[in-house]
């Protein structure tokens, strides 16, 4: 008979247990982050740009702000700016037996990619590993021979209404966010821009009153490093009000601890 062929090891090293156990203990399930620690480096050696971008959390922090990542159009455009020599060599020569481990994530090359578990709701009790941040080296992102890179959510138009946040009142009735500042409500066409600033852990929230048939669209802009929009899907959103008096609460947080402070706009048209 056919000699038998031999059976592949499935026996795991010490260090990989290590980095097993410290995932399973505060980032998520060791089976899901060592397939993703795969996929990506798959997709780096094969410069697999889309499968990427859905290996991404938006906004993505790219070197402290330096790069403006709001959605996946954002990443594929900018690539080359991102994954550059220095990140694309890490990731390559990376184990997962060396992974760097922490309350925050797991990085890749010292620190040059940070990913961890995402809540997939308000609950999380179920997270999925998503790439949270990629620190390029700044001499390594060629700014001197690109236009600036803009956000790819259009500037408001010219003529809009500017309201700094902290100036609105607080509604007495908190909703599912809490309290939250009340927008002033807006029966015809036009634009207006609320600005704000938060520290990191910290979020605030507003109000959107609307009248029966009245559509608006909401984009977010973040000047520094990024915020996200509770179920917000790439900070962009438009709806129609249905009832009289509807409400709509948003709620904005910081996302990056690396970031002190980051300023925010959260544009608003009326139709």
């Amino acid at each position: 008979s056919a000699p038998s062929k031999p059976q592949a090891s499935k026996t795991r090293s010490a260090a990989e247990k290590n980095v097993d156990a410290r995932i399973a203990d505060m980032l998520g399930k060791p089976a899901e982050f060592q397939d993703f620690f795969k996929r990506l480096q798959k997709a780096v050696a094969a410069s697999d740009h889309k499968t990427l971008a859905k290996m991404m959390r938006y906004p993505l922090s790219v070197t402290d702000g330096a790069i403006k990542v709001f959605n996946k159009k954002d990443f594929t455009d900018n690539y080359d700016k991102i994954f550059t020599p220095t990140v694309i060599t890490a990731v390559k020569n990376q184990t997962y037996a060396d992974l760097f481990v922490k309350d925050t994530g797991a990085a890749v090359g010292s620190g040059l990619l940070w990913f961890t578990g995402v809540c997939t709701d308000n609950s999380c009790k179920l997270r999925i590993p998503m790439l949270i941040s990629v620190y390029a080296p700044s001499e390594e992102i060629d700014t001197a021979t690109q236009a600036p890179i803009q956000p790819s959510v259009p500037a408001p138009p010219t003529g809009a209404k500017v309201i700094a946040g902290s100036s609105l009142p607080i509604d007495t009735v908190p909703g599912a966010f809490g309290p939250c500042r009340d927008i002033p409500v807006i029966t015809e066409p036009s634009s207006l821009t609320i600005t704000g600033a938060l520290e990191p852990d910290s979020e605030d929230c507003y109000r959107l009153t609307g009248h029966n048939g009245q559509s608006v669209h909401i984009e977010l802009v973040s000047v520094s490093v990024g915020f996200s929009i509770d179920d917000l899907a790439d900070n962009r959103y438009e709806f129609d009000f249905k009832p009289r008096n509807q409400t709509y609460d948003i709620l904005l947080a910081h996302t990056f601890p690396s970031s002190l402070l980051d300023h925010y706009e959260l544009h608003f048209r009326f139709k």
